[in-house]
Parts: C-alpha cells; structure tokens; sequence
C-alpha cells in the first residue's frame, strides 16, 4: 500500500508540473486524452494531480505519450540514459523554441510602445526610449541564445550516462549515432 501511495503521489505531481509548465488547463489535458482515445475528465485530471485518484493503466500510457516522456520517468522509477536523454533534449529545446517565440512577441510588442510614445513629448520621456532600448537589445540577446539552444543537436559518437552521483543504481552508456537530438532514443 505504501508503494501505492507513493507512485500516485509522484505521478499525481509530475502530471501537475508538466501541465503547468506546457501552460495547459486541465480541461485541455482531457482533450488531448480524449483525442487518443482514453476518456479523462477535467475534474479526474484535477483528482489525480490532487493525488486522490489512480489512473489506469491506459489512461498512464496516454498522458506519458501526451507529455512526450516515459511512463517511467512519471511514475517515479528511474529510466534509462538514451530514453532520459531523448527527453531532457526534447523537453530543453521545445522549451528553448518556445521561450525565443515569447521573446519576439514581447520585442514587437515595446516596438509598437516605441512608435507610440514616438507622437508625444512628456518630462523623462527620453529615459525611457533608452530603458526601452536596453531592454530590446537584451530581448535580442536573449532570443539569440534561446534559438541557438533550440537547434542544439546531441554529436555523434559522444557517451551519454546517467550521473553517478544521483541516485541511481545502474549506469549503462548510450552512444549517440549521429541523430538529432529529436531522434536521439535507445
């Protein structure tokens, strides 16, 4: 019963975050379950997050899928290094592509203040321009480094392992064979 509690608990938190990190509502999290066919309402979702529910067996399967991670890594158990690889890199670059996306959307956004504040004349007026200036110059910056991220990809040949100083009681070593890191997987 213990190992119960504690896989549900882990999963129930894992969903949560993973959830909130994507930005996705827990009724969208049904949808996107329903869509592969496995019935989850919104107010289940919110069960298992709140760690009161179970899920099934099919229903787990569907949410790792939905997620892009292993059922493993979900339930807590430790995965092996091509299978964590593959989705650390997944996951850092989806994150990356998306940050650099935000970023450009709020640039356009201070360009747009920019021509507005362009029409008036006010007291400190041009310590803003400047402060907006700075600002977009490290947007820039930032949305460079974010697509340089974005288009990382794992180099052929390279030994991947797991940390040895984490908790973990095998270590096995994928070599990369010279796939994207979108395809990296053992």
């Amino acid at each position: 019963m213990a190992t119960r509690n504690l896989i549900r608990n882990y999963f129930g938190g894992r969903l949560r975050i993973e959830r909130e990190r994507r930005g996705w509502s827990q009724a969208h999290v049904s949808e996107l379950l329903e869509k592969r066919g496995v019935n989850l309402h919104s107010t289940a979702v919110a069960k298992v997050e709140a760690k009161q529910r179970d899920v099934r067996i099919d229903e787990a399967v569907a949410i790792a899928d939905m997620l892009d991670m292993p059922l493993d890594a979900l339930l807590g158990r430790g995965t092996q290094p091509g299978t964590a690889l593959a989705y650390v890199l997944r996951n850092t670059i989806y994150t990356a592509r998306r940050s650099a996306q935000q970023i450009s959307g709020v640039a356009e956004e201070l360009d747009s203040s920019l021509a507005d504040l362009d029409t008036l004349d006010f007291n400190g007026r041009k310590g803003l321009e400047t402060e907006l200036h700075r600002a977009q110059a490290a947007l820039r910056k930032a949305q460079a480094a974010l697509e340089n991220t974005a288009r990382f990809v794992l180099p052929a040949g390279i030994p991947v392992t797991l940390r040895k100083d984490l908790a973990v009681q095998e270590t096995r070593t994928l070599y990369a064979a010279g796939r994207s890191s979108d395809e990296t997987e053992s």
